[in-house]
């Protein structure tokens, strides 16, 4: 699936993450049943694991190669020994036999026709014709080494069976493993990891919720770190026991398994340091459980931090829009007040110019009232009396 972050919302980015988890867990349920029953692979360790590594000597049995190794030493063995215990057809020897008596050499028929019988009849061990119509000695009755033979045969073809199951599994296991890196790690990493948030020194009263909001912001971003890191160094341990290294010629760490679960219920009940191949499906299946649960926890922390992220963003809307209306009705008061403002500029304009006028008349009347009292004062002197 393509993750195309034009052509996707974030929401169904979370519905095919869950999607995906769900589909996961089908498919680890599903091999869980018959992989993780403690009682039988107790039984199956005891009962034909083990018998069949002793009888062929094999230290430990800690990956499939060994199981491999182990059946092939058994075919090996089982064809070599035919070889050398199986019997040579040889022809049957009957025993010897007196002569027949005859009426002859008797001299008389005997009285009693039934002594003539019993000296005649002869009981031999019944022949077996073989394939190249050869008569060879019966077989002797089914012995103790023929039944442990049978034992050993059956033990063999429930190895391959475990070997056959075992390598199934493993794949399977191993395409749960590709799907949590492409469809489930990849998205989460790409899509749902949040950024931490700083805050700013000197905030007023009215931003301390918004830096309560910042610190659980900040410790969702350190949880979701620690799932992450969690998932990523679990997946390691998985790749190395479903992907061992080819050179590798040691069984996987005791350390790589978990100690806790199904796994370690299987290390207390079985000799596992021995036969750690039994543990090592079921472990894979505690450490992808253990992913999932992670991964969804992640999902969910994401969430909640989109939730969060939506909710702020809806609170600083509304404030924007209204922050929008006041700042309209401020400017369309400051273009009331500048329209007045102009109005009263050329209002005192106008009257400063009249101001203007009637302080120049004003001047001018002054200088004829004082030319005309100069006039009349010298008409007084001219004209006394």
């Amino acid at each position: 699936m393509d993750w195309n972050e034009n052509e996707m919302s974030l929401v169904s980015i979370h519905e095919t993450i869950d999607k995906n988890l769900n589909q996961l867990k089908q498919q680890v349920n599903e091999i869980r049943r018959p992989t993780c029953d403690v009682t039988w692979l107790k039984n199956f360790v005891v009962n034909i694991l083990k018998p069949q590594s002793d009888a062929l000597r094999f230290c430990s049995v800690s990956n499939i190669e060994d199981v491999r190794l182990l059946i092939a030493a058994f075919e090996d063995s089982t064809s070599h020994h035919h070889q050398q215990e199986k019997p040579q057809p040889k022809p049957l020897l009957l025993p010897p036999v007196s002569n027949i008596s005859t009426p002859d050499s008797l001299g008389a028929c005997p009285k009693k026709r039934g002594a003539l019988r019993i000296s005649t009849v002869l009981r031999y061990p019944p022949l077996v014709r073989s394939s190249n119509n050869q008569y060879l000695e019966p077989r002797p009755p089914r012995s103790q080494h023929n039944r442990t033979t049978t034992s050993s045969w059956y033990n063999h073809e429930q190895l391959k069976q475990f070997a056959d199951e075992w390598t199934s599994h493993v794949t399977i296991l191993r395409q749960c493993f590709i799907q949590i890196t492409q469809k489930i790690l990849l998205p989460l990493q790409t899509f749902c990891k949040p950024n931490p948030t700083t805050k700013r020194p000197g905030a007023c009263a009215r931003e301390q919720q918004q830096q309560q909001g910042t610190t659980h912001v900040n410790n969702t971003v350190k949880e979701v770190n620690r799932l992450e890191f969690v998932i990523l160094e679990t997946m390691n341990q998985v790749k190395q026991v479903i992907w061992p290294a080819a050179k590798s010629k040691d069984f996987v760490k005791e350390e790589t398994f978990s100690k806790t679960g199904s796994s370690q219920t299987i290390a207390e009940q079985i000799d596992c340091k021995r036969f750690n191949i039994v543990r090592m499906i079921p472990d894979v299946i505690q450490k992808l459980e253990l992913i999932a649960n992670h991964a969804a926890l992640w999902l969910k922390h994401d969430l909640w931090y989109t939730q969060n992220a939506k909710s702020a963003l809806c609170r600083a809307h509304r404030r924007c829009v209204k922050t929008e209306r006041l700042w309209k009705q401020a400017c369309e008061i400051h273009d009331r007040l500048t329209s007045e403002w102009n109005q009263g500029t050329e209002k005192y304009e106008s009257a400063t110019g009249r101001l203007e006028n009637l302080e120049s008349k004003i001047g001018s009347l002054t200088e004829e009232v004082v030319r005309l009292e100069d006039q009349q004062k010298n008409a007084q002197v001219q004209h006394p009396g």
